[in-house]
């Protein structure tokens, strides 16, 4: 899929489909719409920091699995295929948090394309700590209180959906310092995990 055309308006673009992720999807969590809109973030994230042929074939192969994995669990729910499914999606996250501030960084003056990049980066920063702490509901279920836990044999897609978006919220209230309470980390690595992030 060719996206050149969209290389001027790459950040804005991407910003867009964050927003509509954050205030669309919400009203979706049950359906194939959550799944549809995370593989095209995964896809216009990646479109979004490929400069080089290098960093388009690393970012692709990282893509590709994470994708995977987002449709794996989807058909075959179950705790090892969440935490394959989060870290694929973590590592993603990363690579693109990492490109997207090289990119504003090097950028020598500030435009409305920088500052999407930057606001793009805060945003999958807060993604990425929410699969930061679903992997660690998963794997240490009671990590967190309040949180419908999808780390049994039988999770069903609907509970893993409501979990990583459980923590897409939870990890905006502490990375905004907001701390509703709602939602409290109650072991000693969850609450670890919240203040580093």
């Amino acid at each position: 899929m060719n996206l050149n055309f969209a290389k001027p308006y790459r950040f804005r673009i991407l910003l867009g489909i964050l927003l509509v992720l954050f205030a669309v999807v919400p009203f979706f969590e049950k359906r194939l719409f959550t799944d549809l809109m995370a593989t095209a973030l995964l896809i216009f994230a990646l479109s979004a920091i490929s400069d080089s042929r290098r960093q388009l074939i690393a970012g692709s192969l990282v893509a590709l699995f994470a994708i995977a994995a987002i449709w794996m669990v989807r058909w075959f729910p179950g705790k090892q295929l969440v935490v394959a499914e989060n870290a694929l999606d973590f590592l993603f996250l990363v690579f693109v948090i990492f490109a997207i501030l090289a990119n504003v960084f090097r950028s020598r003056e500030i435009t409305t394309e920088s500052l999407a990049g930057a606001i793009c980066a805060y945003l999958l920063i807060g993604l990425l700590w929410a699969d930061v702490f679903s992997i660690l509901e998963t794997v240490q279920p009671g990590s967190f209180s309040s949180v419908a836990v999808a780390s049994d044999a039988a999770t069903t897609v609907q509970s893993v959906r409501l979990q990583v978006a459980q923590f897409s919220y939870f990890s905006f209230v502490t990375l905004s310092t907001l701390g509703y309470g709602d939602i409290i980390p109650l072991t000693r690595p969850a609450r670890n995990l919240a203040a580093l992030e």
